[in-house]
């Protein structure tokens, strides 16, 4: 404890210390020498070998972090570390040698590791491990955690004089393996990320804390003496908002921070390494909704089929999570857009993560996005149904046993009974794919299993106090009865409370409403207890059949509407009873059933995907309104006449039009040929054909005003000469009207394009005589 508090001396937790003043200064004067030689001075005592450093045995960490979990824990709760503690090779070898290289490279071998010191089972640190401060921090980490201009001055002071710091971690429970890098990005402090990459800071260096962990893992972490992780149950739904995923690339990406993310990558970070979870850069961008960051992460190499430990990719990640967004995001990066044709485009999604069917073996895949959106909530179908089952065999034996004893004919009936009933249930299963009856039967069921259960556990309470109070109560009107009876007097009472059991009935029967028998029979007592009980009366029918009675009428209205606004939930009923029957199926069958619904994905045959086609809706927009025209004529300057979305044609379509309506308006010596080239496209040929017409529609026009009418008003004959009759006969005059109505303002260089609104107009109205 003295070591710890000499430790703050240098820098505090608030802000103070004997350093600061000392950098003020050396900030001010630009002299760093006197500083230096304080520092040395200070934290020598402090560090192994004079800031070389000196390899610490992973178990002897790991120890130190089990200590101080179990310290935290109730003894009922504490772990020890698991596996066995192998013998300590480093307590033979004298580190503070000139040979320590070559011990690093010895121990590698030994520990089999292959990428870097990640996996060595020993961990190279500058400060001592028992001159921390309490959260096993050292002096340059407290530095990063103030992250005010003279701390950060100090921390590139520190890094300069002992290299090695740049990857000395904490070593307690709450942030174990948080290094300065990891620091620097959680202040957004890019030019201190900069720094610390610069001198060689490990971009892989992973952060174990419980203060990282989701907070549905932090009662299961356990330690092992074998490695450095920790062990974490993997049924879990990552909550928290602290869970980043350990790599410092993963708190770039979590913290939102794009340039870090690409300063990192750059550095060579690479974003497919996986966490204690399993999880990538992709997973903890679904799991916080990043949308933006995840697109970069994907450009910048992260790949969309590496599956986390619970072998779920991002896209079946999303899908388990419920996060909508991020699961259209994936779905759109991995479709492939197969052709476009108008307002029509085909896509093709890849059916590796989304179908439950494997494209090679044909088994079933549980962690398939169909299946985890499909059963994302139980339904008692299947236990009902073996239930059933296991009844009828009952029975089997039951009628055997009659012979026995006569009570097993009792017995045998009883469980028919239960099996007709269970069975019938059974039903039910099947009419949850129906439109007409689905969402009903899953009201049914969410409200048996949700509102019913919660309201019987507080109704049970009030008729089990009443009834026994009532209980007593009658039995002394049966004493009073009694004894009115002994003395020769009259008494029409009768006692309907006769056991505990009668009573629960009667309550029962009276939160129904059927209270006269009950209210005749206790104003015939003559106790003078009738007073109370009629209060008592009053009590419970206020509280019992007015209070809960409504209450439970409101809880399963709410059930009901909350189930009738998902107009889509009968469809996944309907998805669950077929992924049933499609257990029953052999694989082999179900791989032949899964190759009639999709299509290989261009040449790769290995992998399938499912093709569909969908009509996109044209956006309003001034940008959407414009006509198309070809790269090489520049859009011509706005028109009066404004264009709805119902007038939208198809590119195609309306490039092709306007170059036969273009040429149909020149002189006869000027016409062109219509038929395309050899191996030439429709497109290109209409392109051509366009810039072909515009071109001389320009250079014969003498007058602007006289070239426009001739464009607008040209006689049919012209139009049949162009042979485009057929097309275009229903234009004659409405290009008039048109121009007339809505005032068409000319002058724009490019005279098509009053002509091209006038036929966009008409061929939209028009539509199955032109295109039949």
């Amino acid at each position: 404890m003295a070591d710890a508090e000499k430790f703050y001396e240098l820098v505090d937790c608030h802000g103070g210390g004997t350093l600061l003043p000392w950098i003020k200064l050396a900030r001010q004067s630009n002299d760093y020498g006197v500083l230096d030689e304080y520092l040395e001075t200070m934290m020598k005592s402090f560090l192994y070998n004079g800031g070389k450093g000196k390899l610490i045995s992973i178990s002897e960490l790991v120890m130190i972090r089990n200590k101080q979990r179990n310290a935290m824990l109730s003894a009922l709760r504490r772990k020890k570390g698991r596996g066995k503690r192998g013998p300590n090779i480093l307590a033979d070898i004298n580190q503070e040698g000139a040979q320590k290289g070559d011990v690093i490279k010895a121990l590698k071998i030994l520990d089999g590791c292959i990428r870097g010191n990640r996996s060595m089972n020993y961990r190279e640190l500058v400060w001592d491990i028992t001159l921390r401060g309490k959260m096993g921090e050292n002096l340059l980490h407290i530095c990063m955690l103030h992250n005010t201009a003279d701390h950060n001055e100090l921390v590139r002071l520190i890094v300069k004089k002992y290299p090695k710091m740049v990857n000395d971690v904490f070593i307690s429970e709450d942030y174990y393996g948080l290094s300065p890098l990891h620091q620097a990005i959680v202040n957004e402090d890019i030019e201190m990320v900069y720094f610390l990459l610069r001198h060689k800071a490990d971009v892989h260096q992973r952060c174990y804390g419980s203060f990282f962990c989701a907070d549905d893992q932090k009662a299961s972490r356990t330690d092992s003496l074998e490695h450095e992780w920790v062990d974490l149950v993997q049924n879990t739904r990552y909550t928290g908002r602290m869970y980043w995923g350990e790599y410092p690339l993963s708190f770039a990406a979590c913290t939102n921070q794009h340039d870090c993310f690409r300063l990192l990558r750059a550095c060579k970070a690479d974003p497919n390494m996986r966490d204690t979870n399993g999880n990538t850069v992709l997973h903890l961008a679904v799991i916080h909704e990043l949308r933006d960051m995840f697109l970069l992460a994907h450009d910048l190499g992260a790949r969309l089929d590496v599956k986390n430990n619970q072998k779920l990719t991002p896209m079946a990640l999303a899908a388990k999570l419920a996060k909508k967004e991020m699961f259209d995001l994936i779905l759109e990066i991995e479709s492939d857009v197969l052709w476009n044709y108008g307002n029509v485009t085909c896509i093709a999604f890849p059916l590796g993560d989304i179908d439950t069917v494997d494209q090679r073996t044909g088994h079933l895949n549980q962690a398939s996005v169909l299946s985890l959106v499909v059963y994302g909530s139980a339904f008692p179908s299947k236990i009902l149904h073996k239930l059933s089952f296991a009844i009828v065999l009952l029975t089997v034996g039951a009628r055997f046993a009659c012979t026995v004893h006569p009570i097993m004919l009792v017995f045998e009936n009883v469980l028919v009974i239960a099996a007709v009933l269970i069975t019938s249930m059974h039903f039910l299963f099947y009419c949850r794919g129906m439109k007409f009856v689905g969402p009903f039967v899953l009201m049914v069921y969410k409200i048996i299993v949700g509102d019913i259960l919660r309201y019987f556990l507080i109704y049970l309470i009030f008729v089990v106090g009443f009834s026994q109070s009532f209980f007593v109560m009658f039995i002394g009107c049966e004493r009073e009865h009694q004894q009115r009876l002994a003395s020769n007097g009259t008494s029409n009472f009768e006692n309907i409370l006769v056991d505990p059991f009668e009573s629960f009935m009667i309550m029962f029967i009276m939160s129904v409403g059927e209270f006269a028998l009950f209210y005749n029979t206790l104003n015939d007592c003559r106790s003078s207890l009738v007073p109370l009980g009629k209060v008592m009366f009053l009590i419970y029918e206020l509280l019992v059949t007015v209070m809960l009675l409504n209450l439970l009428i409101a809880m399963m209205t709410r059930t009901y509407e909350k189930i009738s606004e998902t107009q889509k939930e009968w469809k996944r009923q309907w998805a669950q009873v077929i992924l049933l029957l499609e257990q029953s199926l052999r694989p082999h069958d179900r791989l032949i059933a899964m190759l009639k619904y999709s299509s290989p994905i261009r040449s790769d045959k290995a992998h399938r995907s499912f093709v569909v086609r969908q009509r996109v809706q044209a956006s309003i927009s001034s940008a959407s309104l414009s006509p198309p025209f070809p790269p090489f004529i520049s859009s011509p300057a706005p028109c009066s006449v404004h264009l709805t979305p119902s007038d939208r044609l198809s590119d195609l379509s309306r490039s092709t039009v306007m170059t036969k309506t273009l040429a149909a308006k020149l002189p006869k010596e000027r016409e062109f040929n219509l038929q395309p080239h050899k191996g030439e496209t429709e497109s290109k040929m209409a392109c051509r054909e366009w810039k072909t017409a515009a071109d001389a529609t320009n250079s014969e026009s003498k007058d602007k005003t006289s070239a426009e009418e001739r464009l607008l008003l040209a006689p049919a004959d012209d139009l049949e000469k162009a042979g485009c009759r057929k097309k275009l006969s229903a234009l004659e005059g409405i290009g008039h009207k048109e121009v007339r109505e809505k005032k068409v303002t000319l002058g724009t260089p490019f005279y098509a394009n009053i002509r091209w609104q006038s036929v966009c107009n008409a061929i939209e109205r028009y539509r199955g005589k032109l295109f039949d």
